[in-house]
């Protein structure tokens, strides 16, 4: 593969924008130190985009492990571009970090298997908790977000605990997410 691979501190442009427009939650995830760009040499296009940064749990406490946050890539491209891609973020971590090791979750929600973290060698080490989420007009809602600091609005100004009350709105209990782990040291 020619890609050519950009790591940089900061997703503003291209990496957020192709963050925001083909990962399933459709947004940056907060936190994250490490993007990394995938870049196509003939077009100089970004046709795939990772956000690596701080887990929570007490790995993320003692400094050991960072989780890979978002990944996407572009419809269409090569077989084991993904792999290829994870490879490079992977041999960047062992030489350039002191982390121990790289975590990422696949989400049964999404139909997300882990296929690109086997792939690339990452161990299953077994499944989230399930999640807990408020769902109103099929769209749902963490409830760090409903019953967190930011208050119960959300788009359009709808109260989504009044939406509850009025049972328009219920509590969804998600699958839980794949946990898959790359040891680096």
């Amino acid at each position: 593969m020619n890609y050519i691979i950009n790591k940089t501190h900061t997703a503003v442009g291209g990496a957020g924008k192709l963050i925001s427009m083909y990962h399933y939650i459709g947004t940056m995830a907060p936190g994250c130190r490490h993007i990394f760009e995938l870049i196509n040499p003939d077009t100089g296009e970004i046709v795939g985009a990772a956000q690596v940064g701080v887990c929570a749990g007490r790995l993320a406490m003692k400094g050991r492990a960072l989780e890979i946050r978002r990944f996407v890539l572009i419809p269409g491209l090569p077989k084991n571009t993904a792999s290829f891609f994870l490879g490079y973020i992977v041999r960047w971590f062992k030489k350039n970090s002191k982390i121990k090791k790289l975590i990422s979750y696949a989400d049964q929600n999404e139909n997300h298997k882990g296929t690109i973290y086997k792939a690339a060698n990452f161990s299953y080490v077994g499944e989230s908790k399930r999640t807990e989420v408020i769902r109103y007009r099929k769209k749902d809602y963490h409830l760090r977000t409903i019953y967190g600091s930011g208050g119960a609005r959300v788009g359009n100004g709808v109260d989504i605990r009044k939406m509850l009350k009025q049972k328009k709105a219920k509590r969804v209990y998600l699958k839980p997410k794949l946990k898959f782990e790359y040891v680096l040291r």
